[in-house]
């Protein structure tokens, strides 16, 4: 073989090589950055589930006092009736 032929397969050669490396890094760093992004959403996620949990059970202690303001009405209401009728009697 001739000395050009030699020169062009090691160039050939060293090129393949030298894109298979940079093939390789590009993917690593392409998995790095999906892990990240990963850990990133993930942490998002918890975040947003708590804030729902905290949400959720202001909702439920906001619909207990609802529930208990009417009940404290009613009784207000059935004790000033009853205070009426007991100043109609003493009357």
């Amino acid at each position: 073989m001739s000395d050009p032929v030699i020169v062009g397969i090691i160039t050939a050669v060293a090129a393949v090589v030298c894109q298979i490396i940079i093939s390789i890094s590009g993917r690593s760093a392409a998995q790095r950055e999906r892990a990240e992004s990963q850990r990133l959403i993930t942490y998002r996620l918890d975040q947003l589930e708590h804030k729902m949990t905290v949400h959720n059970n202001m909702i439920q202690r906001t619909y207990k006092l609802e529930q208990d303001t009417e009940i404290t009405k009613e009784k207000l209401l059935s004790v000033t009736r009853r205070l009426d009728e007991l100043e109609e009697a003493i009357r």
